[in-house]
């Protein structure tokens, strides 16, 4: 069990701003990576895809942090390469063209791509060329957890020995973590990489920048779009109108060595503080039946698109 005390970057009183928080370029340098990740942030795992959604000798295109992958399953191994060849830029997913189950061969002009070590193996029409063994396309680390398929996005001079696991990229795990964050309604939930654990669930493109969908479900201010929910008026729930920090640190960093890193909001707790009444719009929250909005820790990763609850 690690016993790390969660990190505090700084001790400041609630609701006041300390010159600790000001907005110069000091602060602004720690966040240029988030801001220069146009395509969201690399050399993390994602989420690619459903186990289910790619079968025995399927092929799929994704992107993922504005970098095309190729995703192939064949002869029981799964594959991940850059969807682009390297002799035209055209997508090998467009009109997949697989000889064997080791290989894919680009449908333009015949380059043939070692599936596991990315190495231009042939040409179809030039098989004695001089490019054949010093050139390829990148490959990505690719693991298959409780029935979804994990890609670490790597840039393409990234050392494959850098490769941090799978758990690095994932929340915190509890009961493991229960006396360093003390809460008594997170449950000791299963986590993805627990023996037995299957995910389910979906996935679809959101219209909007990636940092917004990040960063909103961090705003609590969003409650206020669920007031006019159907289950919420049919339960007759209290929702409240927001919640406001109430202590010094109402979210954790969490940047262990070796583990997760991410942020973490301490939710029902005496750290956050819901608002029921706002009197200047008339507003009063009449629910009846008391209910938490949101159930578990929510937990950030530093690599995701979005959040894992």
């Amino acid at each position: 069990m690690n016993d790390q005390a969660p990190v505090r970057r700084r001790t400041v009183r609630v609701n006041e701003i300390s010159t600790a928080r000001m907005n110069d370029e000091k602060t602004q340098s720690q966040y240029q990576p988030y801001k220069d990740a146009a395509w969201g942030l690399v050399n993390h795992w994602y989420p690619a895809l459903f186990s289910e959604e790619l079968p025995e000798q399927a092929v799929e295109g994704i992107q993922i942090a504005g970098i095309p992958i190729l995703l192939r399953r064949a002869a029981g191994k799964l594959y991940a390469i850059k969807d682009q060849c390297v002799h035209r830029g055209v997508r090998l997913s467009a009109k997949p063209t697989c000889f064997n189950d080791t290989s894919i061969t680009c449908w333009y002009h015949g380059f043939n791509f070692d599936l596991a070590s990315g190495v231009l193996n042939t040409i179809v029409a030039n098989p004695d060329s001089k490019l054949i063994g010093k050139t390829g396309v990148t490959t990505y680390p690719v693991e298959e957890i409780a029935g979804m398929i994990f890609v670490f996005v790597r840039e393409d001079d990234f050392p494959l020995e850098d490769v941090p696991p799978l758990a690095h990229d994932l929340p915190v795990r509890f009961p493991e973590n229960n006396e360093r964050f003390p809460h008594p309604l997170w449950p000791d939930a299963p986590g993805i990489l627990d023996e037995g654990a299957v995910a389910l669930g979906l996935h679809r493109t959101g219209q909007s920048n990636w940092r917004i969908a990040c960063e909103n479900g961090f705003d609590n201010a969003h409650i206020l779009v669920h007031k006019d929910n159907a289950i919420v008026h049919a339960m007759d729930w209290v929702l409240p109108l927001g919640i406001v920090p109430d202590h010094e640190e109402p979210i954790s960093l969490i940047e262990d060595e070796d583990g997760p890193k991410g942020m973490m909001q301490w939710l029902f707790t005496d750290r956050w503080k819901p608002i029921l009444e706002n009197p200047d719009l008339g507003l009063k929250i009449e629910g009846a039946n008391s209910r938490f909005y949101r159930i578990g820790p929510k937990i950030m990763s530093s690599s995701t698109n979005g959040m894992f609850q």
